[in-house]
């Protein structure tokens, strides 16, 4: 691997850092870079961690001989040692002039190149002529996209979409608000992490809401975090196959839904409100977070009949949120 004589040109906007210690540059100027994003979701991977603590050894062992160890040195630092942020992503040296091909091996090397076309030019025809006749081989052949040249990568890692820098950097702070709070045990809902980071605008809740309005808002913000989250589950994966940034869900990634992991989050606060208090009911946790119907929390108004009919339908809520958690737990 020859990563000194890598070259220094990208297809996509590449980072920034400043000449010189004076001169350095904030990180901001490397997260417009798509290629910061796909070190920091590489990052996140647990195999391609533990490769990089085992020296890179094991199942990743060939994309640790490319990338190194990414948790050793900052951004800056790991893009620039070895010129390795040139070679894993640095345009190869094209070559752009048309030239004669004079034998079998050439032609053969020029058919199986997509980006190269072989042609017969009758060379005994008029200027004006072959000119003519080459501008409408080029409207035919040339790769373009909706009239713009289709620039094809020749980079060693090539991105297998186009890559939406503030698509990336939201996904990814959605992905680490919820790892945060599942790390320090804070109590909060995925509908809670939307709400914090201002997520949705139109599923914020105000204080104008009825609270059929607010648990529909909740409801929504929370099946946008999920989105975020399964999205970011399946990129990080993904960068363990050298691709990126790719949502396509692996096969040993075990799907989940959008409801499925609000069913963890129910699961996870029921364990803990038992282990502060046993003998609490689960219509109380329902009731805490709201679960159900609005309609289902009890009114000062109510008869003791009412309020015991909403228990039960509380109760029985809960109930089953735990056990099909319990069940995701069991079949993972």
């Amino acid at each position: 691997m020859n990563l000194i004589n890598s070259v220094r040109t990208f297809k996509y906007k590449s980072p920034r850092f400043g000449r010189g210690e004076k001169n350095r540059l904030p990180i901001s100027h490397s997260k417009v870079s798509p290629y910061y994003w796909w070190w920091a979701y590489l990052q996140k991977n647990e195999d391609y961690r533990l490769c990089c603590q085992n020296g890179g050894k094991g199942k990743l062992a060939g994309l640790y001989a490319d990338f190194g160890d990414l948790y050793e040195l900052e951004f800056r630092l790991w893009w620039g040692r070895l010129k390795r942020g040139a070679y894993l992503f640095g345009e190869q040296e094209r070559n752009n002039w048309i030239i004669q091909v004079s034998n079998i091996e050439k032609c053969a090397e020029v058919l199986e190149n997509p980006t190269l076309i072989l042609a017969r030019i009758p060379i005994n025809e008029s200027k004006s002529q072959l000119l003519k006749s080459f501008k409408f081989l080029l409207l035919d052949k040339h790769q373009t996209t909706k009239g713009r040249r289709k620039v094809v990568s020749t980079a060693l890692y090539q991105f297998c979409s186009t890559p939406i820098v503030l698509a990336l950097e939201q996904t990814l702070t959605v992905y680490e608000a919820w790892q945060e709070s599942i790390k320090s045990n804070q109590k909060k809902t995925l509908a809670d992490i939307g709400i914090e980071l201002r997520l949705v605008r139109k599923f914020m809740p105000t204080s104008k809401d009825t609270p059929k309005e607010i648990t529909a808002k909740r409801n929504k913000m929370s099946a946008t975090v999920s989105r975020y989250i399964r999205d970011a589950e399946a990129m990080i994966a993904n960068t363990a196959l050298g691709r990126f940034p790719d949502k396509t869900r692996p096969k040993t990634l075990k799907k989940a839904s959008h409801v499925d992991t609000p069913k963890m989050d129910i699961y996870r606060y029921w364990k803990k409100r038992v282990k502060a208090n046993p003998k609490i009911a689960l219509a109380d946790i329902g009731f805490e977070l709201q679960l159900g119907d609005p309609s289902w929390l009890p009114l000062p108004t109510d008869s003791k009949e009412t309020i015991q009919a909403k228990r039960n339908k509380m109760s029985a809520t809960v109930s089953r949120y735990i056990k099909n958690a319990e069940s995701l737990i069991e079949n993972a």
